[in-house]
């Protein structure tokens, strides 16, 4: 059986360092027919300015496997990142995995 959604719960620092990881990992997830994608950002305590940056193309690629982006559980510092590089439009973010499941799993389970 095919797992159609995944979600992903990096922790400590999202930065040049290990954003690429990040990308390995949507990737590979993509390749086995995961269509939906939640990036859980509670445990994140920090990420740089590229590091939002690299996200987009992160988001192209999903959305390149005709599948689905989302993020949700911004911690303030996070959250000012995506708002100070004007992502937060791009992304929009969600409050948390309950938004999550109300708003995107509810409609397709």
């Amino acid at each position: 059986m095919i797992e159609i959604v995944k979600i992903i719960q990096p922790s400590g620092q999202l930065d040049n360092n290990n954003i690429n990881l990040l990308h390995k990992e949507v990737m590979n997830f993509l390749t086995r027919g995961v269509q939906i994608i939640l990036i859980d950002f509670q445990d994140v305590t920090y990420i740089d300015l590229d590091s939002v940056e690299f996200l987009k193309i992160i988001l192209y690629d999903v959305h390149n496997h005709q599948g689905y982006f989302y993020i949700c559980s911004l911690n303030e510092q996070v959250y000012t990142t995506f708002k100070v590089t004007n992502n937060t439009s791009i992304f929009n973010p969600l409050t948390d995995r309950k938004e999550f499941e109300e708003t995107v799993l509810s409609k397709i389970l």
